[in-house]
């Protein structure tokens, strides 16, 4: 069989993956899937396992596969064009890899080349949320709407986007219409009680009791008590705290919720438990500017100023502001 033959090279490249030769696959790869010679769907199968295996930690190369998956995607992105499914795919390792915008681009295209496909409109409806672009989201949950009239999902996403836009009334309306809609899904059901409740509260019915009932029944989710301690710490409640600690303790590799908990126990005095919960937010995401700062601030009342400072000043290398600096030179805390 000629060794030129792009269907060979694909084995070649699956070879040298399984041996370790990162470089060397994806050297093959990138010639062989963007020859007409391979077909459309054995390109998008064996992309698939590219793109799923850069994001199993539990592969030595994982990191490295992520990085050279992107340009594979641009290297072939010609051949598979008319490939809702490959639009969607690439959409999906740009989401996973914090690119929403970008992200939202290929799943448009994906949805304008198969608009029968349920779980991309889902994907293009959470990248809009991810991204901030609440008023894109209700619009294109009124597209979808169209096709899947009767899916509480896209009502769920619908209303989320009204109701980050402020428009609450009309958020209570798409929740009600979209809670209707369930048959025999408990976990969906919570979803759009915890989503009631929140815009409930927008609306100025604080109902304690109703969010208490929801907390009792779902036990065991984190961002449904982050919520609540978020809703509570708005309304200068003292028990806020306690909500956000169940919700770390819940989730303890989500770094916003670490990191809320810190702050609100810095505001009652309790150092240590601070410390604890923002050290757990930075292992989490040791990139973001603020939860640094937040370190700093913690380890400023706990006396060791000179360390304080030196966190700030790491923390400037990441993101800057007037009050950060201010921490910096007068070596003290500014609120």
């Amino acid at each position: 069989m000629d060794p030129n033959n792009a269907k060979v090279k694909v084995r070649e490249a699956e070879m040298a993956l399984s041996s370790g030769d990162i470089d060397r696959a994806f050297q093959l790869l990138s010639v062989s899937l963007a020859s007409n010679e391979v077909e459309k769907s054995r390109k998008i199968a064996i992309l698939e396992s590219i793109v799923s295996m850069g994001f199993d930690r539990r592969i030595n190369d994982s990191r490295t596969i992520n990085k050279k998956v992107l340009q594979l995607l641009r290297n072939v992105s010609a051949s598979l064009k008319g490939s809702g499914r490959f639009m969607s795919l690439y959409g999906e390792y740009l989401m996973q890899n914090k690119q929403e915008d970008s992200a939202r681009y290929y799943f448009n295209k994906a949805v304008n080349l198969d608009p029968n496909n349920f779980q991309t409109w889902i994907n293009l409806l959470d990248a809009n949320y991810n991204a901030g672009q609440f008023n894109q989201l209700t619009q294109d949950a009124n597209k979808a709407l169209e096709i899947y009239p009767n899916q509480p999902m896209i009502y769920l996403l619908k209303g989320t986007g009204e109701f980050e836009q402020n428009d609450h009334l009309k958020a209570e309306e798409t929740f009600f219409l979209g809670r209707e809609l369930i048959i025999d899904d408990q976990v969906l059901l919570a979803e759009f009680n915890y989503h009631i409740a929140l815009n409930k509260w927008k609306l100025g019915n604080n109902n304690k009791t109703e969010f208490e009932t929801l907390l009792k029944s779902n036990p065991q989710n984190a961002k449904f008590f982050f919520g609540y301690a978020n809703l509570l710490y708005t309304a200068k409640d003292n028990t806020a705290v306690e909500y956000a600690k169940k919700a770390s303790e819940l989730d303890q590799r989500n770094p916003e919720y670490a990191a809320f908990c810190a702050d609100l126990l810095m505001k009652e005095k309790s150092y240590q438990l601070a410390k604890k919960m923002i050290e757990r937010a930075i292992v989490y995401d040791p990139v973001n500017g603020s939860y640094l700062e937040k370190y700093g601030d913690i380890i400023y009342f706990l006396k060791d100023v000179d360390k304080a400072v030196e966190i700030w000043k790491q923390a400037n290398e990441i993101s800057t502001s007037e009050t950060l600096q201010k921490k910096i030179n007068s070596k003290s805390y500014h609120d």
